[in-house]
């Protein structure tokens, strides 16, 4: 790469710099630090939340804002917040408590700032987000008063993958005219 060529890298996480092991590729950790030494920024985006990001560009050895829950949040290189787009607890809450009533058995999650909260930190599906993030989540409920100072950033809903409701969470049988359902 010709560094003259770019003025500013983006890149998401998951499934793009890190490898199927959750690891930076010690190839990809060399041109982004030579790229990076050269003046050329580079910007971790992701759903995810601005802690499981940290340690990423920390073993990256590069500074510069993150773009954190799609855009949602972003942070500036010492984590102060550069824009905010957040839904407010009086919006938040009754989709989730509407989604758990429609769609037993779904994990949620919600994040607001650099908070995690969860009903069960005990399920599994919530244990396997912690490893693959480095980052805990709280239990605690999320009409606690948590989220009282960010709002919510990202409402997460885990399923097992054979679950039949799949589909029709994708087709938007719940308000699609009001939220946006995404399947990895």
């Amino acid at each position: 790469m010709n560094r003259e060529t770019y003025r500013i890298v983006f890149s998401d996480i998951d499934g793009t710099l890190l490898n199927s092991s959750n690891q930076v590729p010690d190839s990809a950790k060399r041109e982004i630090r030579r790229l990076y030494r050269g003046g050329v920024p580079f910007v971790l985006v992701s759903a995810r939340m601005a802690s499981a990001m940290t340690h990423i560009r920390q073993e990256l050895g590069t500074g510069g804002p993150m773009v954190c829950y799609g855009g949602a949040l972003v942070l500036d290189e010492e984590g102060r917040t550069i824009y905010s787009c957040s839904m407010p607890l009086s919006l938040a809450l009754p989709v989730k408590r509407e989604m758990e009533n429609r769609f037993p058995g779904l994990c949620c999650s919600v994040y607001g700032g650099d908070i995690w909260a969860v009903d069960c930190r005990q399920d599994e599906r919530v244990a396997h987000d912690e490893r693959i993030t480095g980052t805990k989540a709280v239990e605690q409920a999320a009409d606690s008063g948590i989220f009282e100072n960010t709002g919510v950033h990202k409402l997460l809903y885990m399923g097992d993958p054979g679950d039949p409701r799949r589909q029709s969470l994708a087709e938007g049988a719940y308000a699609p005219d009001k939220c946006r359902l995404l399947f990895p």
